[in-house]
């Protein structure tokens, strides 16, 4: 039997190749295993834009939204999971080891997004998001120690190197693009 991480993982790719959309999510072909989507979050706003860490990282660093350069800051994967009931979240880890989430752990709309130490869920849960798929095959990453089901977004949704990540209540209409994400190969 596969483990959670991988089952969950399995259908969200399943559901993404019914719609046409792996290739967009993952380049050419799925991983295997989550721990190799190692790539860049392109916003899916303007996917020239990347997900990043302000001035490389370190702990308490802004994600912030820059210009897709291939740079570790930029490069994505799913880390350590959390299961509970249905739900299955993991932390979002880059290259560079930082986990991603929220500062000082806010529950606040529009609070930014940070670099942080990955963190056990019982210590730090604020660092564990469950990947959504939506209907134009785009992800959305979405926190639930939050109530109101707050996702990764742009901030005022512009599109300018620099502009803060924040989190935001998810809005799953055309018009919030901002908080929609995918996964486009590099190469």
């Amino acid at each position: 039997m596969k483990p959670p991480r991988t089952r969950r993982l399995t259908r969200v790719l399943a559901a993404a190749a019914s719609l046409g959309t792996a290739a967009l999510m993952f380049g050419a072909a799925a991983p295997a295993n989550a721990q190799e989507i190692v790539g860049p979050l392109h916003n899916f706003l303007n996917n020239s834009y990347c997900l990043g860490i302000a001035g490389g990282g370190g702990p308490g660093s802004k994600a912030v939204l820059w210009l897709c350069n291939g740079h570790k800051d930029q490069q994505w994967m799913l880390g350590a999971e959390h299961v509970s009931g249905t739900s299955y979240e993991w932390q979002l880890k880059n290259e560079d080891g930082w986990c991603l989430g929220v500062a000082g752990a806010s529950r606040t709309e529009g609070a930014d997004l940070v670099a942080w130490n990955c963190e056990s869920y019982a210590k730090d849960s604020n660092e564990y998001w469950e990947p959504q798929l939506n209907q134009n095959g785009s992800l959305a990453f979405a926190n639930y120690v939050d109530v109101f089901n707050q996702v990764i977004g742009v901030a005022g949704s512009v599109m300018a190197e620099g502009q803060p990540i924040v989190q935001w209540p998810y809005q799953p209409g055309p018009g919030d693009l901002n908080q929609f994400w995918s996964l486009l190969s590099t190469t």
